[in-house]
């Protein structure tokens, strides 16, 4: 059976449903699902990783193949052209460890370009645009994360370093508000700092 026979047989992506790791999905398919999981991602605060896998000489059945063999339940496969996307619900700060090893396995050729939500991105077109730039930088047998994985922060002539996703929100955010004349009250639990 072939994937676009496949494809053109997978079922409606609805909120809550578990996908199969043997289905690859369609464009409008996998435009759904991403949507869900991002909107999931930054209504519930729940992490979200967006894997673009450029084609090597593997050729791009071979890549699907792989990238169906390596994905959880829960992940979604899509193909294009040029490459393959992976939907990886609930990974984080993590998400380069099964990506480096779907990589391994297809051996050199392959480069994957990797970006978090709500960290380098909140919205659907932004999270592809930031994994599509990832991987364009990627050498190959290689994953690059999108642009922005840490922050260096000057405060008080100090330079800090914030790498955690929250952090790194709450000084973004805090950037936000200094361009305004308002007063602004930052709080949290005591002994955060």
């Amino acid at each position: 059976e072939s994937a676009m026979t496949r494809r053109a047989h997978t079922p409606r992506a609805t909120p809550g449903r578990v996908l199969d790791a043997d289905t690859v999905l369609d464009e409008p398919a996998f435009r759904r699902v991403l949507a869900l999981e991002v909107e999931r991602s930054t209504r519930y605060g729940r992490p979200l990783a967006l894997a673009r896998v450029q084609v090597g000489a593997q050729g791009i059945e071979a890549l699907t193949e792989q990238a169906r063999r390596a994905v959880r339940r829960v992940d979604a496969v899509a193909q294009d052209a040029e490459g393959v996307w992976l939907v990886l619900p609930e990974v984080g700060a993590t998400a380069d460890v099964p990506v480096r090893r779907f990589l391994m396995a297809m051996g050199d050729g392959c480069a994957a370009g990797l970006a978090r939500c709500p960290v380098d991105a909140d919205t659907t077109t932004d999270l592809r645009a930031a994994a599509l730039a990832a991987a364009a930088k990627a050498e190959p047998g290689t994953v690059s994360w999108a642009d922005g994985t840490e922050d260096r922060v000057l405060v008080g002539g100090e330079v800090f370093l914030a790498a955690d996703p929250l952090t790194r929100q709450v000084f973004r955010r805090v950037r936000e508000l200094a361009r305004s004349d308002l007063p602004v009250l930052i709080t949290g639990e005591t002994g955060t700092g």
